[in-house]
């Protein structure tokens, strides 16, 4: 059976604005902008902790209407360089369509892609992907969090980086401040530099 074990928790902090950012002015948040949100909370991380197999997924309910879903590239955090490296840019396209057009006996989810990840990886991902001329990106963990709260959730994260709990094998995790994606991951970019 599958199970969201990575996805929900991680998959929203994508759409989620840094902290800091209430001290931003604010401005009015763009078509665009709430598209990219949008999608950044309907597509989400599903697996299969049996076979290790990872899939990004969208349920029925989300899709009102026909749209052109295409994964475009998947990047994994490395803890010992503290960088973002990109892991497959092996592009793949998925007409994502509404409830009303499928088969009736078809599953409540669509698979839009089977992630390439080698089952027993623990890590921070990324995977970048664009809706219609949309772009956007599902930031997710595979592997435990922390046991107990730590103490630099509630510290504003330094510019340029999120909060995240990275796993260090199958069976713990450390606090960090990681680069955040959304910048790190820029196609036009080198890697992130290491911290500091």
């Amino acid at each position: 059976m599958f199970k969201t074990i990575a996805g929900l928790l991680l998959a929203f902090c994508v759409a989620l604005p840094l902290r800091g950012a209430e001290h931003r002015p604010v401005r009015e948040k763009s078509e665009a902008d709430r598209q990219r949100e949008y999608w950044e909370n309907a597509i989400l991380v599903f697996g299969d902790e049996d076979n290790g197999r990872w899939q990004l997924r969208v349920h029925d309910k989300s899709v009102k209407a026909q749209a052109q879903f295409k994964y475009l590239e998947l990047w994994q955090y490395d803890r010992k360089t503290k960088q973002w490296v990109k892991a497959d840019d092996n592009a793949v396209a998925y007409t994502m369509v509404p409830p009303g057009q499928k088969a009736k006996d078809a599953d409540p989810d669509q698979i839009l892609i089977e992630l390439p990840i080698e089952p027993g990886f623990v890590g921070l991902y990324y995977a970048k992907w664009r809706v219609n001329e949309v772009h956007g990106g599902t930031f997710f963990r595979l592997g435990p969090g922390l046991r107990e709260h730590s103490p630099m959730e509630k510290q504003r994260p330094p510019v340029g980086r999120i909060y995240a709990a990275v796993p260090l094998d199958e069976k713990t995790a450390e606090p960090a401040f990681v680069p955040d994606p959304r910048v790190a991951c820029e196609a036009d970019k080198p890697a992130t530099a290491p911290a500091k």
